[in-house]
Order: C-alpha cells, then sequence, then structure tokens
C-alpha cells in the first residue's frame, strides 16, 4: 500500500513473515528497528519505497513520485539480478536475521511467488574488547592497519579458521600473532615437504582417507576448526609421507584458501641468481668453509635459506616468514602480570599512558624522576605508538631501574590502558599522569598527606565543581566534585573498590569525572591541592583533532557519563 510517496509492505497479509526468525504475532512490534511511522497501518511494516526528501542528492522517477529504494528491497534487486530467482545459499550477519533478511524473504516470495533461497548462513560477531567491533566502538581493524603492523592478512584468515561460524570471535592483536606463527610453522612444513621429501608420488588411498575425513568435517555445517585439525593431525602422522602430506594439504587449500600452493613453489619461482647462490652456499657449507656459507646469505635478495641435516636447504620468500619480536607486546590488560590482589609493597605508582609524541613523555618522567621516592615505582603503557616514540620509552627505561614501560599492539582506549596499570600496580598510592604534565616541585608528599585521610579518597592539582553536571568551574583548593585526569591522585585501594575504571570510555575526556563521581558514591571526598608544583603544556592529542571530532569524542563520553550519575546531587560538592 501507497501513502503519500511511500509504499510499503503489510506484513500481516504474508502468511510466512517471521519464519526465519521466529519473530512472530506480538513480538513484532518489538524488533522493528526504526523510530514508529505514524503513515504505517502496522508497526511492523516496512518501507519497500521511499518519497525523497528535499535536497536528496539520489533520486529516482517513479510511479509514486521521485523517491529512492527501501533498505531491504535493495538487496532482493541485487541478488536477483546476480543470482536469479532462486538460488542456493544467503549469507550474513546473525544481527541481520530480523528484520532485514526476514523481510527480504517477504517481498522476494511476494513477487515471485516462490521460495528465492535454499539455505540462510548467519555468522556470530566479530568482537575485539568485548564488544562487536565497529567503527562507532573505535576498535576496528583494517588490513591496511596489519601490513602497518607486519602482519601477514592471511593470518587473519587463519584465525578465522579457529572459530565456527556460529560462534563470537574474539579478536586481539596478540591472539593474531599467535594465528600469524601457526600460518608460519604450517607454511614450512609445506616447504619441507615440497623441497626435501623422499617419497616420489603421493600414496594415492592414503590422501583420499584424509581428505575424507576433511570433507566431512566440512559438511559438518562447515566445521572448519575441525576441518584444520585434521590437516595437522595428517602433518604429524607417521605413517603419511611427506607427499601424500603435501598432496591433502593442497587439496584441502581449496577451501581454506591460505594459498598454500605458491609457498610450495616459491623455490621453483625464485630468481635463477638467487638459486646459483643457494647451490653455492650449500656447497660451501658442504666444504666447511661457514664464513663463505655465511656471506653468501647477503646475495639470497629477498629469499632465505634455512640449512637442514644432511646438506640441505631449504628456500623460502623472506616477505611470508614472521620475523621475531623486537620487544613482547601486549593486547589486552590479561597478558599482564595480575596484582591486585597483592598487598601494596611502595609507596606510589605513577601510571603514565602515552601515545606518540616522545618528547612530552621524555619531559614528563624526566621531570617525575626528580622527585620520585626510591620506593616508588614509574609504570608507562604505551599505547600503539610508532617506533621513534617506542625506542624513546625503551631508553627510558633502560636510564633508570624505577621504570617500567609496557608496549600494547595498538591504542587500548583510555580507560583500558589505566586499567592494565592498575593490574601491575603496587604502590599504596596511585598518580594517573598525562604527558602535557610537568613537575617543577614536590607534589607526591602534599598528595601522600591528603590521602592519608581515610575519606579523602582522590586528590590532585586541578579539581572541578559543578551544581548540574553539564557545567564545570575548575578550582585549585578545597573539596571539589572530580579532579581532571590529566593529575589525578588516588589510593590504590579505593580504586579498586570501584572496580577500576570504565573501559568503555575509550577516550580520555569525561573519564575522569566519572571515576570522580564513583568514588564520591562510595562516600570518598576530592580535594584539589598542589597546583604549584606542576605545570601544564599543551595537550597534543587534543590539538590534534577537530573541533567536530573533539566534540563527537567527548560528547560519547559526556552522555555516558550524564547518564549515569545525573540527579545524584549528594555526589556533587558544588550544590553544598
Amino acid at each position: 500500500y501507497e501513502v503519500e510517496g511511500t509504499v510499503y509492505f503489510a506484513v500481516r497479509r504474508f502468511p510466512g513473515y517471521g519464519k526465519l526468525s521466529g519473530n512472530v504475532g506480538t513480538a513484532l512490534k518489538h524488533g522493528v528497528r526504526a523510530e514508529l511511522d505514524p503513515r504505517k497501518r502496522d508497526e511492523a511494516d516496512f518501507a519497500l519505497w521511499k518519497r525523497a526528501e528535499p535536497d536528496r542528492p539520489l533520486v529516482w522517477e517513479s510511479p509514486w513520485g521521485p523517491g529512492f529504494p527501501g533498505w531491504h528491497i535493495e538487496c532482493s534487486a541485487m541478488s536477483t539480478r546476480y543470482l536469479g530467482e532462486r538460488f542456493d545459499l544467503h549469507t550474513g550477519g546473525v544481527d541481520n536475521v530480523f528484520p532485514h533478511h526476514e523481510d527480504e524473504i517477504a517481498q522476494s516470495e511476494a513477487a515471485f511467488g516462490h521460495a528465492s533461497v535454499r539455505h540462510w548462513v548467519h555468522g556470530q560477531h566479530l568482537l575485539a574488547g568485548g564488544l562487536k567491533m565497529a567503527k562507532s566502538a573505535r576498535n576496528a581493524v583494517t588490513v591496511d592497519d596489519l601490513v602497518e603492523l607486519g602482519i601477514d592478512p592471511l593470518a587473519f584468515r587463519y584465525e578465522c579458521l579457529l572459530t565456527h561460524y556460529r560462534a563470537p570471535m574474539h579478536f586481539s592483536l596478540g591472539a593474531l600473532r599467535q594465528s600469524a606463527e601457526g600460518l608460519a610453522h604450517l607454511r614450512q612444513r609445506i616447504r619441507h615437504w615440497a623441497q626435501l621429501a623422499d617419497d616420489a608420488e603421493p600414496d594415492e588411498a592414503a590422501r583420499e582417507r584424509w581428505l575424507a575425513l576433511f570433507r566431512e568435517a566440512v559438511a559438518d555445517d562447515l566445521n572448519l576448526p575441525s576441518a584444520l585439525a585434521i590437516l595437522q593431525r595428517c602433518a604429524v602422522d607417521p605413517a603419511t609421507g611427506d607427499r601424500t602430506r603435501l598432496a591433502v594439504a593442497l587439496a584441502a587449500d581449496t577451501v581454506l584458501g591460505l594459498d598454500l600452493a605458491s609457498v610450495a613453489s616459491e623455490h621453483v619461482h625464485a630468481p635463477r641468481e638467487v638459486l646459483a647462490s643457494v647451490e653455492q652456499h650449500r656447497a660451501a657449507r658442504a666444504a666447511v668453509d661457514y664464513a663463505r656459507a655465511d656471506l653468501l646469505r647477503a646475495s639470497f635478495d629477498g629469499y632465505r635459506v634455512d640449512d637442514v641435516s644432511g646438506g640441505g636447504a631449504v628456500v623460502s620468500r623472506g616477505d611470508r616468514r614472521v620475523a621475531a619480536r623486537e620487544r613482547r607486546t601486549i593486547s589486552s590488560a590479561k597478558e599482564l602480570p595480575d596484582r591486585r590482589a597483592d598487598p601494596a609493597s611502595l609507596s606510589w605508582s605513577i601510571a603514565v599512558v602515552t601515545s606518540e609524541y616522545p618528547a612530552d613523555l621524555a619531559r614528563c618522567c624526566a621531570s617525575l624522576l626528580r622527585f620520585l621516592p626510591a620506593d616508588a615505582e614509574l609504570l608507562v603503557l604505551d599505547s600503539g605508538s610508532g617506533a621513534d616514540a617506542q625506542a624513546r620509552l625503551d631508553a627510558i627505561a633502560a636510564s633508570d631501574e624505577r621504570v617500567h614501560a609496557v608496549f600494547a599492539d595498538r591504542d587500548l582506549g583510555d580507560g583500558a590502558a589505566r586499567n592494565a596499570l592498575l593490574r601491575i600496580a603496587r604502590g599504596r598510592f596511585i598518580l594517573e599522569l598525562d604527558t602535557s604534565i610537568e613537575l617543577v616541585g614536590d607534589l607526591l608528599g602534599p598528595l601522600a598527606r591528603a590521602l592519608a585521610e581515610p575519606r579523602v579518597g582522590l586528590a590532585g592539582p586541578w579539581g572541578l565543581r559543578s551544581n548540574d553536571l553539564k557545567q564545570f568551574a575548575e578550582v585549585t583548593t578545597g573539596d571539589v566534585d572530580a579532579v581532571q585526569g590529566y593529575c589525578l591522585a588516588a589510593r590504590r585501594d579505593v580504586l579498586l573498590e570501584i572496580g577500576g575504571f570504565d573501559e568503555r570510555y575509550r577516550f580520555y575526556r569525561n573519564l575522569d569525572i566519572a571515576v570522580s563521581l564513583a568514588i564520591g558514591e562510595r562516600g570518598y571526598r576530592a580535594r584539589a591541592l598542589g597546583s604549584e608544583h606542576v605545570r601544564r603544556h599543551p595537550h597534543r592529542l587534543w590539538e590534534s583533532l577537530s573541533e567536530d571530532e573533539r566534540l563527537k569524542r567527548s560528547r560519547r563520553n559526556f552522555d555516558r557519563m550524564y547518564r549515569r550519575f545525573h540527579g545524584r546531587a549528594r555526589l556533587l560538592a558544588g550544590t553544598a
């Protein structure tokens, strides 16, 4: 039916509506995505064609006036054009089952008078940091990101093969690096089988037995983790020869898609000059001229040679080998030792989260170390900086045993990064310090005396007061509603009491207010003091953002904080 230029599908008139999702009857109204459209006859109806609003760039003429296709009709149109009215397999994410695919079924079957899709296959979500990976969550990773990190994108494919499509896949760079190493190990096996195998031909009967098991796993609801495990079993089976193993792996790879055939032929496609140098290298080793053999490695031009017993050698492309890690990195706080249940053994733990801007980090650390007690530690987490910034942190850590550096594969988000350092902190007091801050006097002494008072939970040089959680005034003395996170000190036990920092705050803005108010909920006070002992410099991250990006990131955090704490007047010193 048409209303004011928009055409709707009446779902109650389609008998099979809901058969895919089970969303039928009165449950239909709970699955409607958009806000209620008063023009609909039924709130579950959906638009096939929409009237164009003024100034819309893409508009087509239609019998109902200018407009554009509805979200669901686009997929029916595309699949029909390229696959026809009937096709076997339709895939998608589990979040598309309703209403998108349910509506697609309704409109296609109503148009053609018969079923269009034989099988629907829905994959579970890809998660990162416990959240669905999405640009809006700022936890998305692209193929270009992997290449920049020196990770072969096929390592992600290998990682996907380890999780069944119906199960959520938990992505982390740490797990991805392990997958890269697993893929590298499989590739090296392929090279050995292709270049050093003793058996001339594969055993066809054995090959077929292994592939039958592989196909059985694939046929069992596309159980690729089980299929990959069968390939791994074949790889180590002592009764199976190397040529047979290679034949099984290459046949299985027509499903797995790891490009193993090109790995098996690396030595065949190597330049003649490289192969000639490899033969000279082998001859030098056979003549016990190891100096010449090592010298010849420089002429392999992007290829690597691994010597094996008996005088053999395995040739491989260098860009397909996993390089040794320069330093240990983490992708999650869970990869660090958990000392939260241990009693405090130091006076202070200074927690610094840094990302790029190595000169700012060096200035901050140098000023802090001038006033840091002997029984204190400086914990610095680098959240995915480039090589120059990481090298500067390495140098700072090497220069003073009180400095402990932690390197993350990428930006963990501000809340998660702070929790990572809280997890390993040993100090009775913790100072969260931004790299834009420079100490010019003994700040730790006054902060320690303030925090020694049982009902003072946090303190710092720059406090905030508010009457409504919307407008905040900066103050530097007295009780306050919040302490700004540029320089925020708290007792370790108080931070642990509130569960640490909220990891949904990936951007730093308003996280300090949220943690201050959470501490206030427990009956602790916040106090501002010591501003004469610190100097603020420009905040590089803030300055690097456009006005629109500043507003976008800050607004998301503000909304989260305000929803959590508004209406709690007793928390606000400004209302007293």
